[in-house]
């Protein structure tokens, strides 16, 4: 039997659950709370969840493409020990993928989302100026 553990960041938890069960019918799954999760801290909730031993490592969402840090979140589960990763939204989408996948991959995504992050916050910065400026003018 394999064993899911599921953590959830948002959506209908339950109606994504339901799409596991679908999914996975033999499955086992095993729910984390968001706020456990936070409160653990990294180092302690990697250690918990690689003694689960969980064969999937789920990241319930309220829409995949909102989700920041989805290939951290991956790579987390699959240095946990998970086979595969999959981040489920609540209207259906679905990230999946396989540990060998995510850790050949990992690097380079990691790379890319700092750089794209980066930029999000120059631009934002900018934007920031322009618009403190445009208020001292009191236009």
């Amino acid at each position: 039997m394999s064993k899911i553990l599921l953590l959830a960041l948002g959506g209908r938890v339950d109606r994504i659950r339901a799409e596991l069960n679908k999914r996975y019918p033999q499955a086992m799954i095993e729910e984390i709370e968001r706020g456990d999760f936070e409160r653990a801290g990294t180092l302690r909730c990697f250690l918990a969840l690689r003694a689960k031993g969980p064969d999937i490592f789920a990241v319930a969402t309220e829409r995949v493409a909102w989700q920041r840090g989805q290939t951290l979140l991956m790579l987390f589960g699959a240095l946990a020990g998970a086979r595969e990763a999959i981040i489920p939204d609540a209207y259906g989408a679905v990230r999946r993928e396989r540990r060998a996948r995510i850790l050949v991959t990992a690097p380079g995504r990691l790379a890319q989302e700092a750089i794209l992050s980066l930029a999000v916050i120059v631009r934002a910065r900018r934007n920031l100026r322009r618009l403190e400026r445009t208020i001292d003018k009191g236009v």
